[in-house]
């Protein structure tokens, strides 16, 4: 045995380079061997709780569910259907749900996919993909002139992308992103509805778009949109950014024009019927026998009337800015009643030193979360926002929506209350808190 040992040690003394490469080697595979068991077993746990759902008997009249699911397949660096296939179709199979996947080929694709999809052809539509998806998906389906279909459609969300930042504040923040996406997956499963709000921004150019989370601007979101320049610096890139923005010219704030209606302000809301459903109202009595008898109009129906705000002048605040930073939050972002949700606005300070902005800069780093700003901000509660920004000749400026860059423009902003119907998980299995304010998701 003496003779074994001194053999063995022996032989690392003499070959110590192979040795240490080999125990390396060993340690590697049996962490990866023992990662894949534990995902495969969890994988096996899901299938098992889905498969309870699918094994539920339904009346003769009724069919099974139906879903379209959107599919952006060069998510994560191109394995967006290989997370798909392995780890929510499955589950959605299992369940007795009958799934129709779209891959989508090129941007702006589920937008015109939407404008022909019709309510019967689908009881709910599944976002694959990640903030670009969910964000096109969303204003596709709030841009349909029928209001009907917004209305009773459901969305779903499988956090396939890279930071997923409305799904982590549908679900929570999950590390084990195999866990996440089943989540999500058993969340339109269990098919529990919960209402979101919409926030809409419309642009000159008659081009509105609709969000979940926010926007922002300011110099934190152009180091973002600058970094991918440096790519040579590696895994540094996103640090050199920020110092880089510290040698350009001092301060980095941006100036623009701001109007908002306080949210204390109380709102007169005022029923009225928009020119489509006047249009679909006398379409309506035209073909109605009981006008043709009688020479009576069908009255308009509860669902006809839209409720508008009737806003002066006066109430509108004006305010010049001049900030390193501003943000404006969805109130998806944090807790409250109904009547009382509105915009939070939030406005950096005007000349911050060089050390904190680069020191804030890499603190967002470390965090794939959708940022709102600090609280050190400025914090403001808003009905609606205008912002005109003031750009220099050749200056570029950007607008940061839901983690999607748009090139910046004057732009109003209205919170949509519970426009919206999404699925999500009351007890998902790994969950933390919201913190509003320095991370908001």
């Amino acid at each position: 045995m003496a003779s074994v040992v001194s053999r063995v040690v022996k032989t690392v003394r003499n070959h110590w380079k192979k040795s240490v490469f080999g125990c390396v080697a060993v340690a590697y595979g049996t962490q990866y061997a023992t990662n894949l068991y534990k995902t495969e077993t969890l994988r096996r746990e899901y299938c098992q709780e889905a498969l309870k759902y699918g094994m539920k008997s339904i009346q003769l009249t009724q069919r099974p569910r139906k879903v379209m699911v959107f599919l952006n397949p060069a998510v994560s660096r191109g394995k967006g259907v290989k997370l798909f296939e392995k780890n929510a179709a499955p589950i959605l199979n299992l369940a007795g749900i009958q799934i129709d996947v779209v891959k989508l080929e090129y941007e702006g694709q589920a937008k015109q996919l939407l404008t022909v999809l019709e309510k019967d052809e689908t009881d709910a539509i599944i976002v694959a993909g990640g903030d670009g998806t969910l964000l096109e998906t969303v204003t596709g389906i709030m841009r349909k002139k029928d209001k009907a279909f917004c209305q009773n459609i459901t969305l779903g969300v499988l956090p396939l992308g890279r930071t997923n930042r409305f799904a982590r504040r549908l679900f929570g923040e999950d590390p084990n992103q195999v866990r996440f996406i089943m989540d999500a997956a058993m969340a339109v499963v269990e098919a529990t509805v919960k209402p979101v709000d919409v926030l809409e921004i419309k642009a000159e150019d008659g081009k509105d778009t609709y969000a979940l989370s926010g926007l922002q601007l300011g110099v934190y979101n152009d180091a973002e949109e600058r970094k991918s320049k440096y790519w040579y610096f590696g895994p540094l890139k996103s640090r050199w950014t920020y110092l880089r923005t510290g040698m350009n010219k001092w301060p980095p704030d941006v100036k623009l024009d701001m109007e908002y209606i306080p949210a204390m302000v109380p709102l007169r809301i005022k029923r009225v019927l928009t020119e489509e459903k006047v249009k679909e109202i006398e379409q309506r009595n035209k073909w109605s026998l009981f006008s043709f008898f009688y020479k009576s109009r069908i009255p308009p129906k509860d669902e006809d009337y839209e409720e508008v705000y009737q806003i002066t002048e006066e109430d509108w605040v004006k305010r010049e800015l001049s900030t390193v930073e501003l943000t404006v939050m969805s109130s998806n972002y944090y807790e409250g009643v109904s009547p009382n949700k509105s915009l939070q606005i939030g406005i950096g300070p005007t000349s911050p030193s060089k050390t904190e902005v680069i020191e804030e800069g890499w603190r967002r780093i470390k965090s794939k979360s959708l940022l709102f700003g600090t609280e050190q901000n400025e914090h403001l509660k808003a009905h609606k926002i205008r912002l005109k920004p003031e750009k220099k000749e050749g200056q570029q400026m950007w607008f940061n929506v839901d983690g999607e860059a748009f090139e910046s423009c004057p732009v109003e902003m209205t919170l949509l209350k519970n426009k919206l119907k999404m699925f999500w998980r009351q007890n998902p299995s790994y969950t933390t808190p919201l913190t509003v304010g320095t991370n908001a998701s």
